[in-house]
């Protein structure tokens, strides 16, 4: 999702790809300030900064509001990884909202767009040990269907 973001001829994209080219003029001065003599230069296009969460919002809600994603569905496996993501992808804030006017919403100070709000969802909890020892316990020509 991410690198189709990035290459498409758009504002996200522009936004998307100045703010990369911020973060890593933000990694060159970290590791020139700690360069010493020795060490060698460091190679600007093969610097892979931290997308930043809201960076990461937009992408996410600007693919599942796509005319693909309203047509066909979606699933979005391990995201949002909490409360924010999920609100910064499926809320919209309310312009001019005063705090406490609405006093019975879930989501205060929000609305939802009911063309990308997930009919259902399910989420799958589980120990690592749990897991391990089920996926151990898959015959093998079962694991090469998937």
């Amino acid at each position: 999702m991410f690198n189709e973001a990035k290459q498409a001829n758009d504002q996200l994209a522009h936004e998307i790809n100045k703010r990369i080219e911020e973060l890593k003029d933000i990694e060159v001065a970290a590791y020139e300030k700690t360069k010493k003599k020795k060490d060698p230069d460091i190679d600007r296009n093969s610097l892979k900064p931290r997308i930043p969460d809201d960076m990461i919002q937009k992408i996410v809600k600007a693919k599942i509001s796509s005319s693909a994603c309203l047509n066909k569905g979606f699933i979005l496996d391990g995201y949002p990884r909490n409360v924010a993501d999920a609100q910064a992808v499926f809320l919209n804030p309310i312009p001019d909202y005063v705090a406490g006017s609405d006093p019975d919403s879930a989501t205060p100070g929000f609305t939802t767009n009911p063309k990308i709000v997930p009919q259902y969802v399910v989420m799958l909890e589980a120990d690592d040990a749990y897991i391990t020892t089920r996926s151990k316990e898959i015959p093998a020509d079962k694991k090469n269907q998937n």
